[in-house]
């Protein structure tokens, strides 16, 4: 008969933070060395010693994580703010900048038409291909509505009224 034994129960949650780690190790730094023997307590006191590096080390990574996040999120603020360059270098006369300005607002009105032109004709090959996916659809049902009419009339059986063709009921209509 086996011995009946009692479920291990975690008294120290994993810990899955920063902060978890440190509260764990504060919580053991004061309870396990009293009953450890001396090696075992240098052997331990230099394990916690090395773990508390660790994970203040790793915050620190954190933090320059942070700091270099909000300087480049910075940076592309200060760059969408900045003013627009005509020209690199060199004298820029007046009449220059203004030739320049209008063939900037060309090119820019030139690449809204296209993107405009390009929507449009996406709309117009989604439209085409609906409409085909539409045909191959009806063809579908026509096929199958044919089969049954076929399969009925070769046991001669009654067609049902939704099943007849539609096409010949509108042109005996129209005699």
């Amino acid at each position: 008969m086996p011995i009946p034994t009692l479920p291990i129960r975690v008294s120290t949650p994993k810990p899955t933070t920063f902060r978890g780690v440190e509260e764990g190790l504060q919580h053991w730094k004061q309870r396990v060395p009293e009953g450890f023997s001396s090696p075992s307590k240098q052997s331990y006191r230099n394990w916690l010693t090395g773990t508390e590096e660790v994970v203040v080390a790793g915050q620190l990574q954190e933090l320059d994580l942070r700091t270099v996040r909000r300087q480049v999120e910075e940076s592309k603020k200060r760059a969408s703010r900045s003013r627009a360059r005509l020209q690199f270098g060199g004298e820029l006369s007046a009449d220059r900048a203004h030739e320049l300005r209008a063939e900037k607002a060309d090119c820019l009105a030139q690449k809204l038409q296209a993107k405009e032109a390009r929507i449009a004709h996406q709309a117009i090959n989604r439209a085409r291909k609906q409409l085909r996916r539409a045909g191959i659809e009806a063809r579908k049902q026509e096929r199958l509505r044919k089969k049954r009419v076929a399969f009925y009339t070769n046991a001669s059986l009654p067609i049902p009224l939704e099943w007849e063709d539609p096409e010949a009921s509108e042109s005996e209509g129209e005699e």
